[in-house]
């Protein structure tokens, strides 16, 4: 059952555990697709006819378009009706930065990515990531992490490969070609997402979705407060 009519989002229960990345990577398109349906008011049972029976996906074989159904319906259930609406809107920046920040709630590994190593950079006033930043935080976190280093190899490297992908998808982080790096690329989220978050008392994920404003406020107090330890 769809939590659409709700009032307030779900808790996320996953929020606190390491958890794969496999499958369904970003999916802008379909979850935008599944988002208009429920909020127009579709059924769970219209919207598995219109997916597995008629492809409404375009996903070739039943079993990913079960697969892809099952991962979009669990970050979207986990949302109340303004966040479905803003997936379903027109406007691309409030869809695509929406569809990041269910992904993140649900990924702690992105979350740990962002906060230890971009943000990190941020605060050094570097805006460029490499290749080799990114390895050394996935390889310390298999290191230290026992969920991390039960998983099979392949699930590893393809886990760390979606969260990295997320976030040049998010727009977060734009590939420089050639060099193996990454420019980090902070931005105003739209106001409407914005103020949603911080009604709902969601305010600690826009530091983590890099919103412009908030990181300046953040490196604004920290500057501050190193300047008077100082004194």
């Amino acid at each position: 059952m769809s939590s659409i009519g709700n009032p307030i989002l779900l808790e996320n229960k996953s929020e606190n555990e390491y958890i794969t990345y496999t499958r369904c990577l970003f999916a802008f398109t379909e979850t935008v697709k599944i988002a208009s349906l429920l909020a127009r008011g579709e059924t769970l049972e219209n919207i598995h006819d219109l997916v597995l029976r008629k492809d409404l996906l375009q996903v070739r074989s039943l079993a990913s378009r079960k697969s892809s159904l099952r991962i979009i319906l669990k970050r979207l259930n986990s949302l109340s009706a303004p966040y479905i609406q803003f997936i379903a809107s027109d406007h691309i920046d409030v869809q695509r930065l929406t569809i990041f920040w269910t992904i993140l709630r649900e990924h702690r590994l992105l979350r740990e990515l962002i906060r230890e190593v971009i943000i990190e950079k941020l605060y050094r006033l570097e805006r460029v990531i490499s290749d080799r930043d990114l390895q050394d935080f996935f390889l310390t976190k298999y290191e230290q992490q026992e969920a991390i280093k039960s998983w099979s190899e392949s699930t590893y490297q393809k886990t760390a490969s979606h969260i990295v992908t997320t976030l040049v998808r998010a727009g977060l982080l734009y590939p420089i070609q050639y060099r193996k790096q990454y420019e980090i690329r902070p931005a105003p989220l739209p106001r409407e997402l914005r103020d949603q978050l911080i009604a709902d008392g969601w305010e600690h994920y826009l530091l983590l979705m890099l919103d412009f404003h908030h990181l300046h406020q953040v490196t604004a107090r920290a500057l501050n407060t190193a300047s008077m330890g100082s004194v």
